[in-house]
């Protein structure tokens, strides 16, 4: 059995996320691997945003400058009011300032208004990530794709020319919970990266057998939200189904997400029995206290 990896979910929940400043304490903190994700800008730039609709990561509600520019979005059958990142160009994003989404990390509330949105290249250029294991979520390629703007395209020159320098040599990993937009990606950008298929319980078809076989045709892994995995999880115990166990049997890659203290009952319990399980990677939030769980690095 592998050694489980720690990918740094958008970073850590110490810092707002998608964040260069949260990605390197991520990595400082013990990361194999930082997660983030990726939508573009009106003039056809990535930024790193965890979803285009700017108002829960950006103090973009409080600026006066964006009065008036909200608009209606219908995305992934979802209807959404808001400031979409495709509705605004790279000059006014470098406005916008970060800001903690989830109300219970007052601590990385203390730096709302710090820390500017980087785009991909902002990250692909910065010395202190060359070498690293990048994972890339291309968020809603196949909508992206029909408003005009093709993120797996995108992703390619960005790539390419990051590359270009020899003292970068990152890893890439692309992800999606777009089956046709992770396959573009797949042909555009070809051996330069790994493609995981991400699946969350409302999209997983009820025989799981059937996504792991299309997985395994197709990509080179698979990574599932954390109930997905569990048979049991209450005060008396954790324990998992066999799910992880066919994804292997597949020779896939076995992803999970995400493992964060507020949802954990016991956090000691339930690290130890994620970082033990076998899965290749677990999207941590706190990667620092999951690290010490994994009994060392590949």
């Amino acid at each position: 059995m592998g050694v489980t990896e720690v990918f740094g979910h958008r970073g850590t929940g110490y810092l707002p996320e998608n964040t260069l400043e949260s990605f390197q304490l991520a990595f400082d903190q013990g990361s194999d691997a930082i997660e983030f994700d990726l939508v573009p800008t009106a003039d056809s730039q990535l930024i790193i945003r965890h979803e285009p609709e700017l108002s829960k990561t950006t103090n973009i509600a409080a600026l006066d400058q964006f009065d008036g520019r909200k608009t209606k979005e219908v995305i992934a059958g979802e209807e959404l009011t808001g400031w979409f990142s495709h509705r605004l160009s790279s000059r006014e994003i470098l406005e916008l300032r970060a800001i903690e989404r989830d109300p219970r990390r007052a601590e990385s509330a203390k730096n709302d208004g710090k820390f500017m949105i980087p785009t991909l290249g902002d990250l692909l250029a910065e010395p202190e990530f060359f070498g690293k294991k990048l994972i890339i979520e291309l968020k809603h390629p196949d909508y992206f794709l029909e408003q005009g703007f093709d993120l797996p395209q995108m992703l390619k020159m960005e790539l390419d020319i990051a590359e270009l320098d020899p003292q970068a040599s990152h890893t890439f990993v692309v992800e999606s919970f777009d089956w046709r937009g992770l396959i573009r990606a797949k042909e555009l950008i070809g051996e330069m990266a790994s493609y995981v298929f991400l699946a969350e319980p409302a999209t997983t078809p009820e025989d799981i057998d059937l996504l792991i076989d299309a997985v395994s045709d197709n990509f080179d892994g698979l990574s599932l939200a954390l109930p997905q995995f569990l048979s049991r999880f209450d005060q008396e115990a954790i324990e998992l189904n066999d799910t992880l166990g066919k994804i292997k049997n597949k020779d896939l890659l076995a992803y999970t997400y995400t493992a964060r203290t507020e949802q954990a009952i016991d956090v000691d319990r339930d690290f130890k029995a994620l970082a033990e399980a076998g899965f290749d990677g677990v999207f941590a939030d706190q990667p620092d206290i999951f690290r010490k769980f994994v009994s060392h690095k590949k």
